[in-house]
């Protein structure tokens, strides 16, 4: 999972570095945020966890033209000792999400696209490892809206009707050796609000509140292992800072 996520964010650096030039002659935004996060699981059979999970987004959209832009994230978090293991002990939590869509301006501060989204769910220790790897075609749309005095308000959602889900499992009880892999198809929310403060002309600060809601059917009647349909949660509030040319 980490190395295609990795190529993954490659490509999408590329494709900033790429558009950089046309983007700083019209409209250029970034931030780094830091998200103090919660991540809640549950599946068909009852199982479940609800952890800790703080980390790291960065963002960036640029307004190629006045109708025009482009815009993409990645986030990564993680936790330690964070997920029960059934019989063997706990494992670590990793999650990361990398997306980048294409909008269109419809004026008034709202903007709404389609691209492409990809988020990564690993739990690994005591011999055991879960892999699912959610990605897909994504519909988003964002607004903001300046006030005086350096004040905005912003908010964007993202919504993924039909995510094709990779899950592979290593490992078992009583069996270290075990493997198997599956298909099936999922679905991904999310939203975000927050506010920002501009301290100087192009840099802000900013705060706010995040959350993304995965979905994934699974396949319970897999003859090698039973992928159980879940709902997995990551929310929390998030702090930042931004950057405007």
């Amino acid at each position: 999972m980490r190395k295609s996520l990795l190529s993954s964010l490659v490509l999408v650096i590329a494709l900033i570095l790429a558009v950089t030039p046309m983007a700083l002659a019209a409209n250029f935004n970034a931030s780094l945020d830091y998200m103090f996060g919660n991540a809640d699981y549950s599946d068909s059979d009852d199982n479940g966890f609800d952890a800790t999970l703080n980390g790291f987004q960065i963002k960036g959209n640029f307004d190629i033209t006045d109708k025009i832009a482009v815009m993409g994230s990645y986030y990564s978090a993680s936790s330690v000792d964070a997920v029960p293991l059934a019989g063997i002990g706990k494992g670590d939590l990793e999650n990361n999400k990398l997306d980048i869509a294409g909008l269109y301006n419809l004026g008034q501060g709202l903007k709404i696209g389609a691209g492409w989204v990809k988020f990564g769910f690993e739990v690994a220790g005591e011999g055991y490892s879960a892999n699912r790897d959610y990605s897909g075609l994504e519909l988003v749309g964002s607004y903001k809206m300046n006030f005086g005095s350096g004040l905005g308000v912003d908010a964007a959602v993202g919504f993924a009707p039909s995510l094709s889900v990779t899950d592979k499992v290593k490992g078992d009880v009583g069996d270290p050796g075990r493997t198997a892999e599956a298909s099936y198809k999922g679905s991904l929310l999310g939203f975000e609000i927050g506010a920002t403060y501009a301290i100087s002309e192009n840099i802000n600060i900013k705060g706010g509140y995040r959350s993304t809601r995965i979905s994934g059917d699974g396949k319970p009647d897999h003859p090698e292992y039973r992928f159980l349909s879940h709902d997995y949660t990551v929310s929390g509030f998030f702090l930042g800072v931004g950057a405007d040319f």
